[in-house]
Parts: C-alpha cells; sequence; structure tokens
C-alpha cells in the first residue's frame, strides 16, 4: 500500500503517482490532522477551553459541540490549503509555455496528478506532525506542565516570537515551517517523477514559485 510505503520508499512511491488516485492520500491527511487536533483539544481540556468562551457562546455550545469544532476547524483550513497550493501549482506548471519542449512537457500535467503529489507530501507531514504532537503532549503530561494553547506546539519561526505576536510579521514567520519545508521537498521530487520531460531545476522553480505565492496570499488573507 502506497501509504505505507511512503514513509520507506518515497522515491518509488512518487514516481508510481503519475497515475494514482488522490483521494487516499487526501482522506488519510485529514483523518491524521483531526487525530492531532484532537490529541491537542483532550490536552488543554474541553472544560478549560469552554471557559475562554464569550458567556453569550457559553449557553449555546456543549462541550462535545467545542470539541468537533475545535478539531474540524483546524483540519478545514489545512484541507483548503492543500487545495489552493495544489491549484497554484499546477497553473504555475502550465503557465510557461513559450518552446515545443516545455509544452510537450507540461501540457500534460493534469490537476489530478499535482494534487496526487500534493496529497501524498501533506499525508507525510501530517504524520510527522501527528507523532511529533503525541511528543509533546506526553512531555506536558509527564512534567506536569499544563499545556495552555494549541499554539504551543511549534514546528515554525514563530516560536521565536513573543507569546503576543500577531499581524503579517507572526503569520509569515508561521510559514516558515520544518514540516511545510519537508512538504515542499516531497512535492518537487513528486512532480519531477510524475511529469514527463520535467527538468529537476524547473520542478525546484515551479515549488519554490508556488510557495512564495501561497505564503502571500496566506500572509495578505491573515491565515
Amino acid at each position: 500500500m502506497r501509504l505505507i510505503r511512503l514513509f520507506y520508499e518515497p522515491y518509488e512511491v512518487l514516481s508510481e503517482l503519475r497515475d494514482a488516485s488522490w483521494a487516499p492520500a487526501f482522506v488519510a491527511c485529514i483523518a491524521l490532522s483531526l487525530l492531532a487536533n484532537f490529541v491537542v483539544v483532550k490536552a488543554i481540556g474541553t472544560d478549560v477551553l469552554m471557559n475562554r468562551l464569550p458567556t453569550d457562546a457559553k449557553s449555546k455550545m456543549a462541550e462535545p459541540a467545542l470539541l468537533v469544532a475545535l478539531c474540524t476547524s483546524r483540519t478545514a483550513l489545512m484541507a483548503v490549503g492543500l487545495l489552493v497550493m495544489s491549484f497554484v501549482m499546477w497553473l504555475v506548471l502550465n503557465f510557461r509555455r513559450s518552446s515545443v519542449a516545455e509544452t510537450g512537457a507540461e501540457a500534460r500535467a493534469r490537476f489530478g496528478v499535482v494534487l496526487a503529489v500534493c496529497a501524498y507530501a501533506a499525508y507525510a507531514r501530517e504524520a510527522v506532525r501527528l507523532i511529533i504532537t503525541l511528543a509533546a503532549v506526553s512531555w506536558h503530561h509527564f512534567a506536569r506542565v499544563p499545556l495552555v494553547y494549541a499554539d504551543d506546539i511549534k514546528t515554525n519561526a514563530a516560536a521565536f516570537l513573543g507569546p503576543n505576536a500577531a499581524g503579517p510579521l507572526f503569520r509569515l514567520a508561521r510559514s516558515l515551517d520544518a514540516l511545510m519545508f519537508g512538504f515542499l521537498a516531497l512535492a518537487i521530487v513528486g512532480l519531477w517523477k510524475t511529469i514527463p520531460n520535467l527538468r529537476l531545476q524547473r520542478a525546484n522553480e515551479v515549488v519554490l514559485v508556488s510557495w512564495v505565492i501561497y505564503v502571500g496570499l496566506a500572509v495578505t488573507l491573515g491565515r
């Protein structure tokens, strides 16, 4: 199964995605994200999170509903971000067709193939994120240090900013994520191996340009 083989045969699996469906990796990615969010919310405590809500909101929402809302909201943002990143990457990949060689290589870049590459890369990213989340929650539990906020578990440059950091600088720092860099590396290899005649250098350009556009959108829109 590709989802398992990806962790010990990543090069081979990424080479097979030209005719593979994106759905299994996309669904697995969502499941892992939901599980990681659930672990964090339960570690903080739904009662604690409930007490942070405004008074009028407390009367309208039960703890189970709050648990579902917190878990699904972050996962929904992740899923939408994955679709947007895949679409931007597909647009960038097919933007330049100035020569016959480029047209032959990039005209066959179907959106489904790009989405499959991104979905498998995101699946690996979310699997590592889940492991890091479990390790961080376990440390907080055994060290008897309460986990206060979900954002206390950071793998990005926002960890070097103050606890009250906000605004464009915070959003930019949050985009400089170690796990995202791993996603980009897998996406580069995936595009290189699945798009016919696509050079590695061009794959690098496509992914990096797409990431810059994606980060620009995220910072501008406040995500």
